[in-house]
């Protein structure tokens, strides 16, 4: 998940993200776009909240920018019916 200090939506966010990192099928890594400026120019991030969702073996499988837990969890179906 990319995020940033100065975004509103994020911080509106962080609840469900906190609900999220407790499924023990999930791995959820949080970058920031200040303390993690490197991943963001890596993966071409045009602004926050955006998910990028991996498989195990590091292949894309969604990724997009979300407003709501629906919308993350629509990103995160993908990863779900390969498990």
């Amino acid at each position: 998940m990319f995020t940033s200090a100065g975004c509103s939506l994020c911080a509106a966010l962080e609840p469900s993200l906190r609900l999220l990192a407790r499924d023990s099928e999930l791995e959820l890594r949080l970058f920031d776009e200040h303390d993690d400026p490197e991943a963001w120019e890596s993966l071409a991030i045009p602004g926050s909240p955006y998910a990028v969702v991996l498989a195990q073996d590091g292949e894309v499988l969604s990724k997009g920018t979300f407003n709501s837990l629906y919308q993350l969890e629509s990103l995160l179906g993908p990863a779900a019916v390969r498990a």
